[in-house]
């Protein structure tokens, strides 16, 4: 099972939402794929003792989101996040660089 995102954006929205610092935007390629990614980034949010405090859209695997106190990872499968298009949504909000816009999850 593929456990790699793919199109990775940290999205910088400090000044733009009360809700988080930061949204972390990738891809999967199956929702199979999404699921995998997810759990993987929630194993290494653990080791690194930072606590997800709410999980959303397990069941769909179309979109996941992980929240933490200060960033919130959206996991799409590819289709879903041309459909709900939160990269034009925060278009006006800075970018931080992603090495390649891939990261093993």
């Amino acid at each position: 099972m593929d456990k790699k995102a793919s199109d990775v954006v940290v999205v910088d929205v400090r000044n733009r939402s009360g809700i988080a610092d930061f949204f972390v935007i990738c891809s999967a390629s199956s929702e199979r794929g999404a699921k995998a990614v997810a759990d993987h980034v929630e194993k290494i949010l653990k080791e690194k003792k930072i606590r997800v405090l709410d999980k959303e859209g397990l069941s769909q695997k179309s979109w996941i989101l992980l929240g933490t106190e200060d960033v919130i990872v959206h996991i799409f499968h590819h289709e879903a996040r041309g459909f709900y298009n939160l990269d034009g949504l925060w278009i006006d909000s800075p970018k931080i660089p992603v090495e390649d816009g891939s990261a093993p999850a």
